[in-house]
């Protein structure tokens, strides 16, 4: 799902979680590259995102996407691959997804949707009246037009790869965007005991799901801490979506820090899965039937598999209280879900406590309020760079999620594990004495 390269590529198979979003899988651009589709795979990307491609209106992101038409079909055009004369747009659905027959005496497909048939017409009227012809290609015809194709663009996706190690994240990355951090050998790359990304997952996935059940089935929704939301992912299959994407997130960019700290963690799926791939991690919770929850999953999960129970820790607090002993400037805070009413006062405390961490990742959605809409998320952006921060990457959209990334440009971070509290210092003008000593 949403691979890095913006353009059909081909690539070879590897044997981890998205490898085809690996520059190790020597990907290549597929148009009018017949020769090398004889010995890798195909993957249709495009600059446009799962959400903005997906007619799905089982799913809430999606709804909301087809629900605002004018967005909808600027979002597949603007976003669409062209070549040779051709503008491809992307679409997909699930069409045989058990939803559609479940919920409906005689079921409604994705392209039969009220909504998607008025975004389908206002894209195909305004090709009619721009004198465009639409053509209908099936999956193969595609794939047969662009091999084809008399001209392949000269573009190197090996080394222009966004996780190109020799040339664009890894060390360099952590040093070019946290100015004085000694960088260090990114956690992923260190020889370690532990589970597959792959593992990992369905570890998490599996267990969470089988102690929820058994919680909800002892104390109930309420007493489990499971509450409608994670009572409808239970229903749901149990979707590690944002989870892994934090996982990508981290791994690709190689954000090396002595620990992980995910606020409002919930039941621990961000924290377990960060865990099981080598970080150290910890999760934050101040709902105390949630937090127990997230103890008996971690439990269960380090019997079953071995694990070192210490690599995870879970608190029971309200951020922004910590444990005297855990050291935010030399940590990295993850807010992936953290919506509850906060007041200004409040408010205005967790942001001068997210000022102690030199990096922090947000997910702008689900930030104290859903934010949906752009300019919401970019008034977010702004309310934190006027508290220090600075958008390092605002654009990583994963699902129905909009993660940015952000540095603390006002910490003085250093490296080495016994560290001391950072002072929070203004930056000093150079015509007001000088730097900092």
């Amino acid at each position: 799902t949403n691979p890095s390269l913006k353009m059909p590529y081909l690539c070879k198979p590897l044997g981890m979680r998205k490898g085809y979003d690996h520059p190790d899988a020597e990907p290549e651009v597929a148009c009018g590259n017949a020769a090398a589709a004889n010995r890798k795979f195909f993957i249709w990307a495009s600059p446009a995102s799962s959400v903005q491609c997906s007619l799905d209106y089982m799913s809430e992101s999606s709804r909301r996407q087809l629900e605002n038409t004018e967005k909808a079909a600027r979002d597949l055009i603007e976003n669409a691959y062209v070549a040779e004369g051709r503008l491809y747009i992307k679409t997909h659905a699930h069409s045989q997804h058990p939803f559609y027959f479940e919920h409906a005496r005689m079921p409604v497909f994705p392209h039969q949707h009220p909504a998607v048939q008025t975004l389908l017409s206002v894209i195909f009227d305004a090709a009619t009246q721009a004198g465009h012809d639409i053509e209908f290609a099936t999956a193969p015809e595609v794939y047969d037009q662009l091999l084809t194709a008399k001209s392949k663009p000269e573009v190197d996706l090996v080394a222009t790869h966004p996780h190109h190690s020799r040339g664009g994240l890894g060390k360099g990355f952590v040093a070019a965007i946290w100015p004085g951090r000694k960088p260090k050998e990114p956690v992923s790359a260190r020889p370690r005991r532990g589970l597959s990304s792959a593992r990992a997952v369905e570890v998490v996935r599996e267990t969470s799901a089988k102690v929820l059940h058994e919680r909800i089935d002892a104390l109930g929704i309420l007493g489990s801490g499971a509450y409608q939301h994670y009572a409808k992912m239970l229903e749901r299959g149990f979707d590690l979506t944002s989870a892994e994407s934090v996982l990508g997130i981290i791994q690709s960019k190689a954000l090396a820090f002595d620990f992980y700290h995910e606020i409002g963690s919930g039941l621990g799926t961000v924290p377990f899965l960060l865990a099981l791939n080598g970080y150290a991690a910890m999760g934050i919770e101040c709902d105390r039937r949630r937090h127990d929850t997230a103890e008996a999953i971690w439990q269960e999960i380090c019997r079953e598999e071995s694990v070192d129970q210490t690599s995870c820790r879970l608190i029971c607090a309200r951020f922004p209280s910590l444990p005297r002993h855990f050291d935010p400037a030399v940590s990295m805070a993850i807010l992936t879900d953290f919506t509850s009413t906060q007041s200004a006062d409040r408010l205005e405390a967790i942001l001068q406590a997210l000022r102690r961490y030199p990096c922090v990742l947000v997910d702008l959605r689900r930030f104290c309020v859903v934010r949906n809409t752009t300019e919401e998320q970019d008034a977010l952006l702004g309310t934190f760079s006027t508290n220090g921060f600075e958008v390092v990457d605002h654009t990583i959209k994963e699902a129905d999620s909009a993660f940015a990334l952000l540095r603390n440009k006002e910490l003085e971070v250093q490296d080495g594990r016994a560290s001391m509290w950072r002072r929070l210092l203004p930056r000093r003008s150079s015509s007001a004495g000088g730097g900092a000593k």
